[in-house]
């Protein structure tokens, strides 16, 4: 991963998925991602997914992991409402500077 840049007021230049959560859990457990999928209900493929960020993480898969970890699912969906938040800021930031190069903020 990139050395990470930092806004003002410390907002990050980076999402982070709550599938790098779900990997840690792993981690600390010593669990596989095909193991989690069998606990879950889900195709291994689906985990390895949500892990590394590339499909949402729902409510009801939310709900299921809380079951399987024993944490909230009001977590998880904390979790995906400020990866897809920062990933939208992080577009639209692009999209700003491709228009026209400027600095954040912008400063009067």
């Amino acid at each position: 991963m990139p050395t990470p840049e930092f806004h003002p007021f410390g907002v990050p230049d980076y999402a982070v998925p709550p599938g790098e959560t779900i990997r840690e859990y792993l981690d600390e457990l010593g669990m596989t991602q095909r193991e989690l999928a069998t606990r879950l209900g889900l195709s291994a493929k689906h985990v390895n997914r949500l892990v590394q960020g590339l499909v949402p993480l729902s409510h009801e898969i939310a709900q299921r992991l809380e079951l399987v970890t024993g944490m909230p699912a009001k977590l998880w969906n904390r979790l995906e409402a400020d990866y897809q938040s920062a990933q939208q800021r992080l577009r639209m930031e692009h999209e700003i500077r491709k228009r026209r190069p400027i600095s954040f903020p912008v400063t009067y």
